[in-house]
């Protein structure tokens, strides 16, 4: 993300999918055997093709990126052993199956949940994608998308939450794990800072490792509630030691070089609980 493209979008009125958009899905969603199936009131899409004007490119990377995400976390599920069993997975803020669609087919053993905000989404996800789906709600301690989880999993969601929610979102996912289980999230870190260092750099301030802009793609959604966070390891790591109780960092992986420029973080919870873990 640059600094040209950090522009507020307008309020999404819903995509038109003609033919030129439905054609592109189609070849696109084919070369992986994938659902072409595409929502009119999807906001990242509808960002997407309001700054590019090759609307059938677009649709093409969407899918793209979709399956580049998707392959991210089957190598997670395989480096942490669950790939040759029953699992139970959510994906939180899963939006309008970007990556869904892709690691539904990728992961058959897995028991596939999703969840997001936006009730058509959910519905979409769920007719569409073959998933249960949950919603989700604007308010962390509303928020009850079930549990019990081997793996929870969100991508592209700390990367828009302010300061003031960030932990209790944090939390919210990891009480949603079962014992033993696994939390992968992604994050703006240093490695987007050199796309756009004025930008980047003009966020922080002081020396938490921390800082927010009032945009994104999510045109419905409060600024103040979701906009682009620039979140630095040490931040991030204070974060998990405040509000998430016997955690362990089982790994951190870098944006550098990677499509999204996204930091990855994946902590496990104790198989059993640990002392102060209420509350």
């Amino acid at each position: 993300m640059d600094a040209a493209s950090l522009e507020m979008p307008t309020t999404n009125t819903g995509i038109e999918l003609n033919a030129e958009l439905r054609e592109a899905a189609a070849e696109e969603a084919a070369k992986h055997d994938v659902s072409a199936a595409l929502h009119r009131s999807d906001h990242l899409l509808g960002y997407m093709l309001s700054v590019d004007p090759n609307p059938a490119l677009v649709v093409r990377g969407y899918i793209l990126s979709g399956s580049a995400s998707a392959r991210q976390v089957v190598s997670l599920v395989e480096d942490l052993g669950l790939a040759d069993r029953s699992f139970r997975l959510m994906e939180f803020a899963a939006g309008y199956g970007r990556v869904t669609r892709h690691l539904k087919s990728m992961l058959p053993r897995a028991l596939y949940f999703a969840a997001d905000i936006h009730p058509e989404a959910c519905a979409f996800l769920s007719d569409e994608m073959g998933v249960v789906a949950r919603l989700s709600s604007a308010d962390p301690e509303s928020c009850d998308v079930g549990d019990g989880y081997d793996l929870v999993f969100a991508t592209s969601f700390f990367s828009h939450i302010p300061d003031v929610s960030f932990g209790r979102w944090l939390r919210v996912l990891y009480d949603s794990l079962a014992p033993g289980g696994y939390l992968m999230f992604t994050t703006h870190g240093a490695a987007v800072i050199d796309s756009a260092p004025d930008f980047w750099n003009g966020l922080l301030v002081g020396g938490a490792g921390y800082g927010y802009h009032p945009f994104s793609d999510q045109a419905d959604l409060p600024v103040e509630e979701y906009g682009t966070a620039l979140t630095l390891p040490n931040y991030v790591s204070a974060q998990i030691s405040a509000h998430l109780p016997g955690a362990r960092l089982m790994s951190f992986t870098s944006g550098a070089g990677t499509p999204s420029l996204e930091d990855e973080w994946v902590v496990a919870k104790p198989a059993q609980a640990s002392p102060g873990s209420a509350g």
